[in-house]
């Protein structure tokens, strides 16, 4: 059974492959507006390897991966 942190991992990868990198913002956006994880933190911060504020998951951006 795979944890809410590989779940949203694993979603915004497939996402992001289907649909680019937009489609990460918009899952990212519409989790931190309804909190549907309460104990799993998506935010925002800078990433390097993107040049731009990305949604990140425990330092971990979900655009890239870095």
């Amino acid at each position: 059974m795979k944890t809410a942190e590989e779940s949203i991992k694993q979603t915004c990868i497939e996402l992001y492959n289907k649909k680019g990198s937009s489609a990460v913002y918009d899952y990212c956006n519409l989790l931190m507006d309804n909190n549907r994880f309460n104990r799993v933190q998506v935010n925002y911060a800078f990433c390097e390897q993107c040049y731009a504020d990305t949604p990140h998951l425990k330092f971990e951006c979900l655009i890239c991966g870095q």
